[in-house]
């Protein structure tokens, strides 16, 4: 894989210049301190993804459109990124770009841009960020990173680049997929790896060498403190492979501060041999990186995108054990009724766990979905006082055909005019799992114990009617849940019974509060984001192929709903 150094990485672009100056410049300054309403894809260190807001089930039906902001970078086929809401801006990633918005208008304040690699394709540059409120002397910051490992840190009242640096270990693989979470003056950073997906371009004789990691990192310099590796240096086995590998983090670490414990979920190994920390919840001392405690929940899962090729190159995939069942969505901290600790947890299995937050012991489980390689549980749950919701997408594809020949690099001297090979979800490969459940539930986090369940269904392009999967993260205001689907819908429900209470249609054509005409489609990873008196809604994914009967596709923007008679 051709990797793209720092200087070529970093070096500020002209991309989307042209788009990017019809954008109404804001004639204030952003003020130095912020109140934050909304930040990192949990929202907050327990990654609760509880909005504090004032939309509730009796004026949820007063939301209206404020404007739509269209990505600026001319490629751009996915809104894919969690952005940071604050009572004066919106931070946006795009994939190429961090702009900030004024709340309110949509004029821009900056842009922070930087020139992509190839392997950034697809929309896939950006897609984590979190915002630190200033401290004594010390400016807001930006925290930005991105799918070739680096963090971009910038003064959140100016734009400016304070300081950019590789922190993974693999240039050529390791990429940053999780919300960098700000603790006592640490990043504490996950990282996955881009080799679950390009390693047929080594025709799978040498996977996998790349492993997952959780760094922590000093917000003001960039020194890393400590590194926790999710395996040991792989090794070159028996059969030729490599190993141990994988488990990686690509989902929002979860903080406990009286405990100084973080926890992290862990993705499946890419080949044998397996570890007992893959698909897993792991428990680490905040101060040094130490392993607490772990809790597997599927053993022997060692899943490459190689498994969706035929013999002889599907190589390193064993058919009775690759189900890539990781945990994609966040662990949440939460508190019971009777005063106990817990981690709850989703995982593309279709279960849902419950853990003692000291100790790694299961209070409970739960299974919602039948489970598939897109969830399951795919990106994230909720949670009130009360309840603990969850989007369930039980989606399966065959991933090798659903993703473009760049993303993979495989070696072909002229993939110009190749996009995907025959078959792929662009052609209808997509389908629902067997005996697939997807929908929205809602549980008794003291016990499990189901307390409603809805189940949406869409009408398609042709002319049928398909159950609606909810692979985005939920998100709860209130006594109001919103969950997105794939198929471009965002609904809401009142919290208390599940019933539908408003819902919008984001995949149509629509004009940029920037000057730039775009469109919405899919709505996966983010979901609903909720704060003061706005919803947020990133409209377009294409990582797993185009339109089909049960995902809208690919789009460029961002929906920013209010309260009526509101700014």
């Amino acid at each position: 894989m051709k990797h793209y150094g720092l200087t070529t990485l970093l070096a500020i672009s002209s991309l989307g210049s042209m788009q990017a100056a019809l954008a109404s410049r804001c004639n204030t300054p952003i003020e130095p301190v912020q109140q934050v309403l909304a930040n990192s894809l949990g929202y907050n260190l327990s990654n609760t993804r509880q909005g504090i807001s004032a939309i509730n089930s009796g004026n949820v039906n007063q939301l209206e459109l404020a404007y739509v902001h269209i990505a600026p970078d001319p490629d751009a086929t996915e809104r894919r990124g969690s952005p940071v809401l604050t009572r004066q801006v919106i931070y946006t990633p795009t994939r190429s770009s961090i702009v900030a918005l004024d709340r309110a208008t949509g004029c821009e304040y900056w842009s922070y841009t930087v020139k992509v690699g190839s392997s950034l394709s697809g929309g896939d540059g950006f897609r984590a960020m979190n915002y630190v409120p200033a401290m004594g002397n010390k400016p807001p910051l930006v925290v930005a990173g991105d799918s070739e490992g680096h963090l971009h840190v910038m003064n959140a009242r100016t734009g400016q680049l304070l300081w950019q640096k590789f922190v993974g270990t693999a240039p050529d693989y390791h990429r940053i997929t999780a919300t960098p979470q700000f603790y006592q003056g640490k990043l504490l950073v996950g990282m996955a790896s881009r080799e679950i997906f390009t390693a047929l371009s080594k025709l799978v004789l040498a996977c996998c060498e790349s492993h997952g990691l959780l760094v922590a990192v000093d917000a003001y310099t960039g020194k890393i403190d400590w590194t926790y590796h999710t395996t040991a240096p792989a090794q070159r086995q028996w059969d030729l492979l490599q190993g141990p590998n994988g488990v990686p983090v690509w989902s929002t670490p979860a903080i406990d501060e009286d405990s100084h414990t973080v926890y992290i979920g862990t993705g499946q190994n890419y080949s044998a041999p397996t570890t007992n920390n893959s698909d897993a919840i792991i428990a680490l001392d905040t101060r040094n990186g130490k392993v607490k405690w772990i809790f597997q929940a599927t053993a022997s899962d060692s899943y490459p995108v190689a498994c969706g090729s035929p013999f002889p190159l599907d190589g390193p995939c064993n058919p009775l054990h690759s189900n890539d069942f990781d945990f994609g969505a966040s662990p949440i901290i939460h508190t019971t009724s009777s005063g106990q600790k817990v981690i709850l947890a989703g995982s593309k299995n279709g279960m849902v766990y419950s853990l003692d937050a000291s100790s790694g012991k299961l209070n409970w489980q739960k299974r919602l979905g039948a489970g598939a390689n897109l969830g399951g549980i795919h990106w994230g749950m909720a949670t009130d006082q009360q309840r603990l919701y969850v989007a369930v997408s039980d989606v399966m594809i065959n991933k090798m055909n659903a993703l473009s020949l760049d993303q993979i690099n495989m070696p072909f001297s002229d993939t110009a005019n190749i996009t995907s090979y025959p078959g792929s979800a662009q052609s209808g490969g997509m389908s629902l799992a067997p005996n697939a459940k997807p929908g929205i539930y809602a549980l008794d986090i003291d016990h499990g114990n189901l307390l409603w369940e809805q189940h949406p269904s869409h009408i398609a392009s042709d002319g049928n009617s398909y159950p609606s999967a909810y692979s985005a993260a939920v998100a709860v205001t209130n006594d109001v849940v919103f969950a997105g689907s794939l198929d471009g819908v965002m609904k809401a429900f009142r919290s208390s019974d599940g019933k539908e209470l408003w819902s919008y249609n984001t995949a149509k054509p629509v004009n940029g509060v920037n000057g730039i005409s775009g469109t919405g489609g899919t709505i996966d990873q983010v979901g609903a984001y909720i704060g003061g008196n706005n919803l947020i809604i990133n409209s377009g994914y294409d990582q797993f192929g185009g339109a089909n009967t049960l995902q809208a596709g690919p789009g460029n923007a961002m929906y920013v709903f209010r309260l009526a008679g509101t700014r």
